[in-house]
This record gives C-alpha cells, structure tokens and sequence, in this order.
C-alpha cells in the first residue's frame, strides 16, 4: 500500500515541476567580420529552455519585435539600412527570462561607380578574389599610393575610390618625382593635359612651360640630359624617364606606377609647378601588344 501511494504521489509531483520551469535569455551574438548596410545579418540568442518567445531592439530606431521560436539557440536575420554602431537587445518572453545585449558596426556596402569600360577593367583585374573591394595585397602599386586613395580610411578601397582618371596632379619644380596614384599597364595610351610655369635658376628668363625652357638649354645631370631642361617628364615605376614636354598621349612601355617630374638636374633653387591631368585610354591599345 506504501508503494502504491507513493508511486502515484510521483505521477503527480514530475508534472507540476516541469510545468513550472522557465528558459532564460543568457546571450546574444553576431558574426564576427564585415557586416555590410544592406545584407541580411544572422542575430543569434542563447540560453536555457523552455523559451518560446524573444523580444528584439535592434538598436536603429525600428519598432521592438517578438519572435515566437520553439527553443534557444535560435537565429533571427535581419537587414540594417545604414552604417553605423547599433546596441542589440534580447528579452525572454512568455515562459522565457532574462535580457542580453551586443553592439554591432555596420558599414557602408561598396557602391559600383559609374564609370567607363576602362575603370571597371582596371578595378576587375586588381579585385583579385571578386569581393568587390580592394586590399592593400591586391592593390597594383606602393603602399603610399593605396593609402592616398583610401578617402576614408578604413583599409579597403571601393569602386568608386579606385578612380582611372584622376584629379589635377600638381607637378613641383622643387621635387624629383610626383605620384600621380595612377596605375597603368604596358600598352596603355595616356592622355596628357598639362599647363603651368617652372623656374630653374635665379634668372627670371630661366623658365618655361610643360615644353621646356624657353632658351632651350639642356642640363648635364638631368634625368633626361639630352632633352630640353625643364620639360615635363615620366616614369612608371621602376622604369627609365619620359619624354613628355607638350605631348598630349604616351605610351606606357610598362606597368606600373605612373610618375611625374620636372627635367632638370638641380631642384632646391626651382620655383613654380605644372598642373597635369591623366587618364588611361584602354580602349587604344598598340598594334604590338
């Protein structure tokens, strides 16, 4: 008789405990990496069960949502549609307890540029794993030149950072060489805008414009002897000096970095400087190549 009593005490008791456990909300997580304004993010909550229900504050102003879920672990998708840092907050609801919190950095999804069928050569060939950007391994020249296109600083640079035709390029008579920032590939004809006045000497009739100086005087020790002093010159990266002067194309004999100079052989008593614009025409190629 004592058994029986005792194993329907049991039968009653097991069920009144489990029907008053309840789950706890104990985390919340997202991925680690580049989350992007834009793409769908994976927002996942822990814990103990039962739990049949989450509140989330996604932290961007939206209204809170309760998703009804059968059990935690669970992950929820969301989409943020703007860049910046935004504090997560999970609560249990129903049989669920419990409240925790993450923050979270979105940024700006790269946005292709509007470009011409050059530029999207050019950023095709350097985005060597096709994710749309590029890093500093993939970048085609210094390291100098990849931190001078990064406007924003944050390691990568996107389509539209990655610009074929650059601004004016302010060439100084008191520097040997000038990055443009520009890559360029064997072949390419370059388009060549330039304009502007350099002095070489202490005499003011010693000057002349991307042509040369007007006198016509050449200098032992420039990088161009031969060639009239004061014109302006390139080289594309370790490459031997171009003659440029008022040429308004050249030929890249190589690829590389593209540089611009002043043809002159003694720079600290120079004045002035050239304004230069350059593109890469991809579309007008040398018949050899």
């Amino acid at each position: 008789m004592r058994v029986e009593i005792l194993a329907v005490t049991i039968a009653i008791t097991l069920p009144l405990a489990a029907s008053g456990q309840r789950g706890v909300v104990r985390g919340v997580s997202v991925p680690a990496g580049r989350i992007e304004a834009g793409g769908p993010v994976e927002i996942t909550v822990t814990g103990t069960n039962p739990c049949g229900a989450v509140r989330l504050d996604y932290g961007d102003g939206t209204e809170r949502i309760t998703h009804a879920i059968t059990q935690i672990p669970v992950t929820i998708r969301y989409t943020y549609k703007q860049p910046g840092r935004y504090q997560i907050h999970a609560e249990g609801m129903g049989n669920c307890d419990g409240v925790a919190s993450t923050s979270i950095q979105v940024v700006q999804r790269p946005v292709p540029p509007v470009v011409d069928s050059g530029q999207q050569m050019r950023f095709r060939e350097m985005d060597d794993n096709g994710d749309g950007v590029i890093t500093l391994a993939e970048w085609r020249g210094s390291a100098r030149a990849f931190r001078a296109e990064d406007r924003n600083r944050d390691g990568i640079l996107s389509g539209a950072e990655v610009r074929l035709a650059r601004e004016e390029v302010l060439v100084k008579a008191t520097e040997r060489w000038t990055n443009t920032g520009l890559y360029v590939r064997e072949g390419d004809m370059l388009r060549i805008d330039s304009s502007g006045t350099v002095q070489l000497s202490s005499d003011p009739a010693d000057n002349g414009g991307p042509g040369g100086v007007a006198s016509g005087r050449r200098a032992p020790s420039a990088p161009l002897a031969s060639r009239v002093a004061g014109a302006l010159i390139a080289r594309v990266g370790d490459s031997a000096p171009l003659f440029v002067g008022n040429e308004r194309t050249l030929r890249a004999p190589t690829s590389g970095q593209l540089y611009l100079g002043v043809n002159d052989d003694h720079l600290a008593d120079n004045r002035g400087e050239f304004h230069v614009r350059v593109a890469a025409d991809r579309g007008r190629r040398d018949d050899r190549m």
